[in-house]
């Protein structure tokens, strides 16, 4: 998650249901945007620290106030 917009805006909180908090269902195309979002090298894997980005992301998507940053960032 090298760019700065990735890191200031949650990609994932877009497939969110705003009053249930599900996961809305997505397209192909919508979950290839997602991979493709999180697979910064674009080698057709998601490791290392494209997958922390991704889970810290999937957890906050709910609930930015659900998770302090010490259950995020290992502090």
């Amino acid at each position: 998650m090298a760019d700065a917009n990735k890191k200031s805006t949650n990609f994932l909180r877009q497939f969110r249901d705003l009053k249930t908090r599900e996961f809305k269902q997505i397209t192909a195309a919508q979950f290839m945007d997602v991979w493709n979002h999180y697979d910064d090298d674009g080698n057709g894997y998601i490791e290392g620290k494209e997958l922390d980005g991704f889970l810290v992301e999937l957890v906050t998507s709910i609930n930015n106030e659900d998770v302090g940053p010490e259950k995020l960032y290992g502090n």
